[in-house]
């Protein structure tokens, strides 16, 4: 009754607009935009099966900075390196570390990225991981360097240090470097 007397009074509105199509387009996008959140949250789960199935320790479930879920665990309770992998498998980033508990101090051996990869905040996020830990179990000193390998990217990689309150020596002679943090105690 009421669309009759509105088709009555209005009649070039209901010509113009089908208000019945255009509520179910916006019903079956939000069903769609569900589906695939549930989706996403199925392969979060299998992830998370898959990395505690191999003995690997879960560290962190975040969002990228494209808003892709990410899934950071750590090998296992002997070493200290940080993988950061996409909820579809793709392995972004490797941070392998090496820990001295006589020290208390955890050595940077290396990171592993792809460079299309590089930029995109995975370093940073394995780094926030590693930081945590050496804050939580009271490390006094992060350390590595910067290899002749990695000369042709050393700004980036100085920033990206430095963004963590490593100090980096240079050497431009060699083309190496160092990196150390210390706890101020």
């Amino acid at each position: 009754m009421r669309e009759w007397l509105a088709k009555l009074i209005y009649p070039d509105i209901f010509d113009k607009f089908d208000f019945k199509d255009e509520s179910n387009k916006k019903l079956q996008k939000i069903r769609s935009d569900l589906q695939h959140e549930m989706r996403k949250n199925e392969k979060i789960i299998e992830l998370i099966g898959w990395v505690t199935k191999r003995g690997h320790i879960l560290l962190n479930i975040t969002i990228s900075r494209t808003g892709e879920p990410l899934v950071i665990y750590r090998s296992d309770l002997k070493s200290f390196d940080i993988y950061v992998e996409g909820i579809y498998g793709q392995k972004y980033l490797t941070l392998m570390t090496h820990i001295s508990e006589e020290d208390k101090a955890i050595k940077i051996e290396d990171i592993q990225c792809s460079e299309e990869n590089a930029n995109k905040g995975y370093g940073s996020i394995a780094m926030e991981e590693l930081f945590k830990y050496v804050h939580r179990f009271r490390y006094n000193r992060v350390y590595g360097r910067i290899s002749s390998t990695d000369w042709d990217h050393v700004d980036r990689l100085e920033h990206f240090y430095n963004k963590f309150q490593l100090e980096v020596t240079l050497n431009h002679v060699s083309h190496t470097g160092k990196i150390v943090w210390r706890r101020d105690n």
